[in-house]
C-alpha cells in the first residue's frame, strides 16, 4: 500500500487519504491528508461547511441547480451520452459544460482541465463564455 507524509500534521498516511489533484503535484496527490488536516486547519467537521456552501449555491442557483438534474436524469435514462473531452478526447472523469442554460441538453464534454479553462476564460459580464480558442462559444 502507498504512502504520503502529510505536510500539515506530519504523520504518514495512506495515499486514500489525500485528495486526488489533476495539474499540481508530480504523484497526482495533494500534500496534505483531506479529514485530519480539516482539524489542524481549526475546521472540526468540515461536513458543516461543505453543506452549507452547497445549499447556498443553490439557493443562488436555482436555474443551474436544476438543469444540472436535467443532465443527470437523461444519462441515466439513456436520453444524453457522455462523450470524450471535446479539446484533448480524455474519456475518463468528463464534465458536462453549458454554455448556455436555455439549452439545458446542448452540452460541451471536457475533462476537468479544459472545463476550468473554460470558466476562467469567461468574459467580464460572464455572459459570453470564451471558448478554447479564444473564440465565443
Amino acid at each position: 500500500m502507498r504512502s504520503k507524509i502529510c505536510k500539515d500534521c506530519n504523520k504518514i498516511k495512506s495515499v486514500k487519504r489525500f485528495s486526488i489533484s489533476t495539474v499540481r503535484y508530480k504523484d497526482k496527490i495533494f500534500t496534505y491528508c483531506r479529514n485530519v488536516c480539516n482539524i489542524c486547519r481549526g475546521r472540526k467537521d468540515f461536513s458543516k461547511y461543505k453543506d452549507t456552501y452547497t445549499r447556498v449555491w443553490r439557493e443562488k442557483n436555482i436555474e443551474k441547480f436544476r438543469i444540472h438534474g436535467q443532465v443527470y436524469r437523461a444519462l441515466k435514462k439513456g436520453l444524453l451520452s457522455k462523450f470524450p473531452c471535446q479539446k484533448c478526447g480524455i474519456q475518463k472523469n468528463i464534465h458536462a459544460h453549458h454554455s448556455d442554460y436555455s439549452k439545458p441538453l446542448e452540452i460541451l464534454w471536457l475533462c476537468p482541465i479544459h472545463h476550468k479553462e473554460i470558466h476562467k476564460n469567461l468574459s467580464v459580464d460572464n455572459k459570453n463564455p470564451v471558448g478554447l480558442s479564444g473564440n465565443p462559444i
